[in-house]
């Protein structure tokens, strides 16, 4: 689960973040080095009174920082201020009202209706040339596209066998590219729109580039609910609850922003979407936080929060 940092209420809490700047004793040395006493830190306040953070992401002399209500926002390092942020991108129109058609979950701590949710701004990822071409990628979810009927949510059921009906959705995730012409992000296209079929465990801070693969790598949570009752992480054709690659080589010139959107494997071969466009790479996610590439040597990590246990 999400901490209650990210739970959207109506007294938004204010976060202050810090940047942490490492000193090697030896500069001139290689990055990967043991951890020793010679190792200095100093910590600085780089911004503050931002609420409902779900990304933070350097890239040169930036940081971009997204917000869950639909903000990405770009603050310059070079400056002392803490609060100087501006929005580089507001997509708070495409992902809707946070809370909107969530009931009271007592059992998590919050009875009353609209006041936690897990959708919204999810996460960031700019191209590894991107102070020269421009292009990002951001991913969130469209509270408002969702079918009339929904999937009941289970609070506290710890399995069924009931596979998901995914002609019952409650939102939509978007991935999509972005490209900075004249200092302006423009939209470019639609890489993937995806079924969700509860309100929770959606996964955040998980859609990453990766050095070792040379494309977009997305971490899903399985969709939510308790327990996955439905057992969306361990299906094979289903998205959710993967760690999905995003093959832009096989994408080029596709745009799915008209098209309707999918659950699973069989829904994007059923779109002509290419073989290996879009692969698993890792099944069985519950709700990742965090996918990070080391840019020197590749190596992944990834943070997948479980259920129940405190994680």
């Amino acid at each position: 689960m999400w901490t209650r940092d990210f739970a959207f209420n109506r007294q938004l809490a204010l976060l202050t973040f810090l940047l942490f700047f490492v000193v090697l004793a030896n500069p001139s040395a290689g990055p990967a080095q043991p951890i020793t006493a010679d190792i200095n830190v100093t910590l600085r306040p780089v911004a503050e009174k931002i609420p409902l953070v779900t990304d933070i992401n350097v890239i040169g002399n930036s940081v971009f920082i997204c917000t869950q209500t639909g903000l990405l926002l770009r603050k310059s390092l070079a400056s002392s201020s803490t609060t100087d942020f501006s929005v580089f991108l507001d997509l708070s129109a495409k992902v809707g009202t946070l809370g909107t058609g969530i009931p009271g979950l007592p059992g998590l701590g919050y009875p009353v209706p609209g006041t936690y949710d897990e959708r919204g701004l999810l996460g960031f990822a700019a191209h590894p040339g991107f102070s020269q071409n421009g292009v990002f990628w951001v991913w969130y979810t469209n509270i408002n596209e969702h079918t009339a009927v929904q999937p009941n949510f289970f609070q506290w059921l710890v399995s069924t066998s009931d596979p998901w009906d995914t002609t019952q959705y409650n939102h939509v995730d978007y991935v999509q590219e972005y490209q900075v012409v004249n200092g302006v992000p423009q939209f470019r296209r639609t890489l993937l729109k995806i079924k969700r079929p509860y309100f929770n465990h959606t996964g955040f801070q998980s859609l990453v580039w990766s050095p070792e693969l040379n494309t977009l790598v997305l971490g899903l949570g399985d969709g939510g609910s308790e327990y996955d009752p439905n057992n969306i992480a361990q299906d094979n054709d289903q998205l959710s609850g993967k760690l999905l690659k995003i093959d832009l080589s096989k994408l080029i010139g596709r745009d799915f922003t008209g098209s309707a959107p999918v659950a699973t494997f069989t829904d994007l071969a059923s779109q002509q979407v290419p073989a290996g466009a879009i692969t698993s790479l890792v099944k069985g996610m519950r709700n990742p936080s965090k996918v990070h590439y080391e840019l020197v040597n590749g190596d992944g990590q990834g943070n997948n929060n479980g259920q129940g246990n405190g994680n």
